[in-house]
């Protein structure tokens, strides 16, 4: 019995030695603001978020004679939006905005810190961090080096003494504050911020115009002065005696002039002219312009009030056609034919296709930016049944065709010349 009671006070002292044998555990906290202050190129419109309260349950100890420390971390957000001096007015009360900011969690390289002196202490990450007054964070205890456990004691004999006499400890700050979601908070502002949009129309040389401009995504009329928010619209020009203009434009706080010259009906464009047109459009750069086109026509198009699918925008001498060139009238001897083909009135051509359905076997055929194609198609002697559809987001258009190949053989004569050249 002796020697049994002997053992159970050898293991309570072995476990007071070598697992917990100094242990430090509470709550510190801190009613002191914290901010991450913002650059303009990371918001055009926040100067700053802050953190207005911090609470941390700490538990350090040592176990078999290394540190361990546990930390989780709860805190508020201040619920104030502290705009950036000179940026545009925003709607603070939009559902959109509130919802962001109220996701919005520090994240790495965010630090804090309790300390017990004003230069020596902890510092941890604080974990998978919760939202904003939604309790404290799951944190897993970790085990550095005695070297890196005290930040300010880089020495481990050091730390060893000075961890087994801490006072009080208290809660010392952040460092590196850093919020995710910053992006989103960019996005929702800007969403709510209104632009005057300018719009010039130019007609032939001293011509006077009288244009009916309409914003077809927005189901509106454009006058002098309008106010939007920014993104892609599609802009519709018509003016008695010209050719109706649709174009698409990006519309911004940079960008929120546009200039577009209309042709006279009956008049030929040139090349060059048409390059003056694409011009006067003032879209900077090619790529950028059907990017924008594309946004723009997406499957469907959004209004404040209602969802219009594009053919319900589009008149019908907007939506796309065909046209053809070297399809031959009567039988040919040919063993194949190219079809040279364009699709006309295309306003997005990344997502657009033309098929060739030959005698029911099906080939996709490359279509261009400018809404050209072509097209070897092999024929079988007599009829052949030939389809041509155009896929796309302006709509879906088909062509049939009957291309006659003759059952006789075209007759080439071929001319055989020998020579027969004797030695006398």
């Amino acid at each position: 019995m002796k020697k049994l009671f002997k053992l159970t006070i050898l293991l309570i002292v072995l476990n007071t030695i070598f697992l917990k044998a100094i242990e430090y555990k509470g709550i510190v906290k801190s009613n002191r603001y914290y901010c991450q202050y913002l650059t303009e190129k990371e918001s055009p419109y926040i100067e700053k978020i802050c953190i207005s309260k911090i609470f941390v349950k700490y538990n350090i100890y040592t176990m078999m004679g290394e540190p361990v420390g546990a930390y989780s971390v709860k805190w508020e957000i201040r619920d104030t939006l502290f705009s950036r001096l000179g940026s545009p007015f925003y709607d603070e009360n939009s559902p959109r905005i509130k919802e962001v900011f109220n996701n919005l969690v520090p994240i790495s390289p965010t630090k804090f810190r309790i300390s017990f002196d004003r230069f020596y202490g902890f510092l941890f990450d604080g974990g998978a961090l919760k939202k904003s007054g939604q309790g404290y964070s799951f944190n897993t205890p970790g085990s550095p080096s005695w070297n890196d456990f005290i930040y300010g004691v880089k020495d481990e004999n050091v730390a060893k003494r000075v961890f087994r006499y801490l006072g009080d400890l208290s809660f010392g700050g952040i460092d590196n504050l850093t919020f995710s979601g910053i992006r989103e908070l960019n996005d929702a502002i800007g969403n709510t911020i209104t632009y005057p949009l300018n719009i010039k129309v130019y007609g032939e040389k001293n011509s006077k115009l009288n244009p009916s401009i309409k914003i077809l995504n927005r189901q509106i009329s454009y006058y002098s002065g309008i106010k939007l928010n920014k993104g892609s619209y599609q802009i519709k020009i018509t003016n008695k005696g010209y050719k109706p203009l649709l174009r698409g434009i990006y519309f911004s706080s940079k960008n929120k002039s546009f200039e577009f010259r209309l042709i006279k009906e009956g008049k030929k464009v040139e090349k060059k002219a048409q390059e003056l047109d694409d011009m006067f459009s003032n879209i900077e750069e090619k790529n950028r312009e059907d990017k924008k086109r594309n946004d723009i026509f997406s499957n469907k198009v959004s209004t404040q009030n209602k969802v219009l699918s594009l053919d319900e925008i589009l008149s019908d001498s907007d939506k796309a056609s065909f046209s053809f060139s070297n399809i031959p009238k009567s039988c040919i001897y040919k063993k194949s034919i190219k079809i040279l083909g364009n699709v006309n009135n295309i306003f997005i051509k990344d997502n657009s296709k033309v098929v060739f359905i030959i005698n029911g076997v099906e080939k996709k055929v490359y279509l261009k930016k400018d809404g050209t194609f072509k097209n070897r198609v092999i024929l079988s002697k007599g009829n052949n049944n030939v389809t041509i559809k155009y896929q796309g987001q302006d709509g879906t258009i088909e062509h049939k065709m009957t291309i006659c190949r003759s059952k006789k053989e075209f007759y080439k004569p071929k001319w055989e010349l020998k020579l027969q050249v004797k030695h006398y």
